[in-house]
């Protein structure tokens, strides 16, 4: 009987954790919901990925669009995950420092 009950705090602690996507938004700094919510809109088709035509859509990008979703898709598999569609703030690369003579 005991065991039951500590199972089932056990359980109702697991529920009460945020979710992968919360914490994602959180560590880009954005909040909760906000990327989720980008996402979405830009997913015209509701099949839960970005092609590069619907990440085209975003407005100043501040880079070529097919530059940024390669760096974006990291299991270069052509399309855009919710999770790598929200992590990929983080993941531009920095230019090289230039070597001095």
């Amino acid at each position: 009987m005991a065991s039951r009950g500590v199972l089932c705090i056990l359980g109702l602690t697991l529920l009460a954790l945020p979710g992968i996507e919360e914490i994602q938004a959180q560590q880009v700094g954005a909040a909760p919901g906000g990327c989720q919510s980008r996402f979405a809109r830009l997913d015209k088709d509701r099949d839960g990925r970005l092609t590069l035509e619907e990440f085209k859509a975003i407005p100043n990008l501040g880079g070529t669009p097919e530059g940024l979703f390669k760096l974006r898709d990291l299991n270069q598999d052509g399309f855009l995950s919710r999770q790598e569609y929200c992590a990929g703030k983080t993941k531009r690369k920095k230019p090289e420092a230039e070597k001095s003579p």
